[in-house]
């Protein structure tokens, strides 16, 4: 629910476009910080995941149509020659890469900073094993018994 944009069960919000972040807070020190700025994540790179449809094919950390972010980290190290691979293979589509028979379509629309940004945002954040990220309000969320304390939990 939110004041400007209505409320997810009354299909004011589409349950597609909520994004929700689950970040494990070690130091108990940081949620009074966390606390005061709920945005879910600001950064562009994710920004640019969220308004365009990266999320019909790829998930954060499991298997969709395309491999995850987390498996695509895994495949490529984050050196440069990787990123501007990744950046021309986002805007111009590309086959074959993965197994399976998808391709990725091509992404003319995004500028080659919005990409370079979304590929920079995945290499960052993917592999971060303190916060997983859900797109959609159904499901369940799981607290690794591993990590018992505060979390947060925020949507945008």
């Amino acid at each position: 629910s939110d004041k400007e944009a209505g409320d997810s069960k009354y299909d004011e919000i589409n349950v597609k476009e909520i994004l929700l972040r689950v970040s494990y807070v070690k130091e108990k020190s940081k949620i009074a910080a966390l606390l005061k700025n709920p945005v879910a994540d600001n950064a562009p790179g994710l920004a640019v995941i969220t308004r365009s449809n990266c999320l019909n094919c790829h998930n954060f950390t499991s298997k969709s149509i395309g491999p995850s972010f987390l498996e695509i980290c895994k495949h490529y190290p984050a050196t440069k020659i990787n990123i501007d691979s990744l950046v021309s293979r986002i805007k111009k589509g590309s086959a074959g890469l993965w197994p399976g028979k998808e391709k990725m379509p091509a992404h003319p629309e995004l500028t080659d900073d919005e990409i370079k940004s979304t590929v920079q945002w995945m290499f960052k954040n993917a592999a971060d094993p303190n916060t997983a990220y859900y797109n959609g309000t159904p499901g369940i969320i799981r607290i690794p018994q591993d990590k018992p304390g505060p979390y947060i939990i925020t949507a945008s």
